[in-house]
């Protein structure tokens, strides 16, 4: 009988897993699709919406997602009819960080062997000085998004 690899002998996924998870996520839950451009720029660009999250289980690091301001105004032009109350372009952005990372976690790892999650604002300041373990680029219509992964022992300062 086989036995199913545990997370810390999955490797850690691509920046192509990270866009593929990304825009599963962003298609079903706001109905936009995205088109990946590659890695990121070098150094942080200037983008508004940024939210990391760390990761505590089998696999610890660091992730980030950011985007221009303009994909939350899009997120809630989506959202809007489907919204108790009106969600702001940050609120938008925050659930679906959040959404986003529930699903990667599902996907390359056992959500249930990670500690509980919420996404906290950050600034490229805050990250790790080494470089993302994986990352990706890509738009959402016009519009510039960026994922790091850092995982230890890459997440130290």
């Amino acid at each position: 009988m086989g036995t199913t690899p545990s997370s810390e002998d999955r490797p850690i996924p691509s920046g192509i897993d990270l866009f593929k998870a990304f825009d599963l996520v962003l298609g079903k839950w706001a109905k936009l699709s995205c088109e990946h451009i590659g890695a990121p720029v070098e150094g942080p660009s200037i983008m508004t919406l940024e939210r990391s999250v760390y990761l505590s289980g089998p696999v610890k690091g660091l992730m980030v997602v950011r985007a221009h301001r303009k994909v939350g105004g899009l997120l809630t032009e989506r959202l809007s009819s489907e919204a108790v109350q009106p969600l702001s372009e940050e609120d938008a952005f925050t659930d679906l960080v959040n959404l986003y990372c529930g699903h990667f976690l599902a996907t390359h790892w056992d959500p249930k062997s990670f500690k509980p999650f919420h996404s906290t604002p950050c600034n490229p300041f805050s990250w790790p000085k080494q470089n993302p373990r994986s990352a990706c680029a890509m738009l959402v219509e016009k519009y510039p998004v960026e994922i790091r992964l850092w995982v230890e022992p890459d997440v130290s300062n």
